[in-house]
């Protein structure tokens, strides 16, 4: 019987071969995946009490960029792009003149008690 976290050791090493590659495209995942979904066919009973759905995975590595095909299909922001998206927030905010409101809210409360 496959257990999640079984499955979430063998991908990250899985991953690993993937990332040590200089072209990253994901040969070693999807052909991972499409194992567990041959697996899954001939021996339904391993899988009985899995959720993963091996299909959506192996379409989402297939894309090339995982981060953004969930970014298309689900709306799930990447890490990356948040982080230049707050980057440019933020100068936009110094280039306005805004300060961080949190630290003009102690300012002013620690001279009121003074």
């Amino acid at each position: 019987m496959m257990t999640k976290e079984m499955i979430f050791d063998e991908f990250k090493i899985v991953q690993k071969k993937d990332a040590r590659k200089k072209k990253n495209d994901y040969a070693h995942t999807i052909a991972y995946l499409q194992g567990h979904v041959d697996a899954k066919k001939q021996h339904p009973n391993q899988y009985r009490n899995l959720d993963i759905k091996f299909d959506n995975l192996i379409k989402m590595y297939a894309s090339g960029d995982p981060d953004m095909y969930n970014y298309k299909k689900l709306g799930i922001e990447p890490l990356w792009m948040k982080e230049q998206r707050e980057e440019q927030e933020e100068k936009e905010k110094k280039k306005i003149g805004i300060k961080n409101v949190k630290k003009d809210i102690i300012i002013e409360s620690i001279d009121t008690i003074n």
